[in-house]
């Protein structure tokens, strides 16, 4: 059940970093997530 989602996720990383994006879409996306987890918390 556990490996699926890996392997997906690996395909996505590997197809990613043969574009070239790989580096540039993680610190976006982590970007992302800290501001809405930020914002999250501040509503509290």
């Amino acid at each position: 059940m556990i490996s699926i989602p890996i392997f997906c996720v690996s395909l996505l990383h590997i197809s990613s970093v043969v574009k070239g994006y790989v580096y540039d879409l993680e610190i976006i996306l982590l970007f992302v997530l800290s501001e809405i987890w930020y914002i999250f918390n501040k509503s509290e």
